[in-house]
């Protein structure tokens, strides 16, 4: 990105629907609180995943990418997509290089001059 002199990276994470799409739902739940990006920016799927507008309140793990994505500054832009050719809830999601916190910036991007 940096040597592309990029600074927005947008796509997206996939979650499986293997388990009736119960996991995508909470985290949608979840993280729509704290990391959904403002309302102007936010994209609308074209196949949604039908979403309850109540919460059941049971715990999910965040998967691994969504989880790091987080960590280095990353937003979601809008609620999941159905994705079924690969029977996935695709969360669309971006990150800003100027929301990068410094540690993991030397991680990825090594020593800057």
């Amino acid at each position: 990105m940096a040597d592309q002199h990029l600074d927005v990276l947008i796509g997206c994470s996939s979650i499986s629907l293997r388990d009736g799409d119960h996991t995508a739902k909470r985290l949608w739940h979840r993280l729509k609180h704290t990391h959904l990006v403002v309302l102007g920016r936010q994209v609308h799927p074209r196949i949604a995943l039908p979403i309850a507008a109540n919460d059941d309140g049971l715990p999910v793990a965040v998967p691994a990418l969504i989880k790091g994505n987080l960590r280095c500054g990353g937003k979601l832009l809008g609620p999941p997509a159905i994705d079924t050719a690969f029977n996935t809830a695709d969360f669309p999601m971006l990150m800003r290089l100027s929301d990068l916190p410094s540690r993991y910036g030397k991680r990825i991007f090594g020593p800057r001059p």
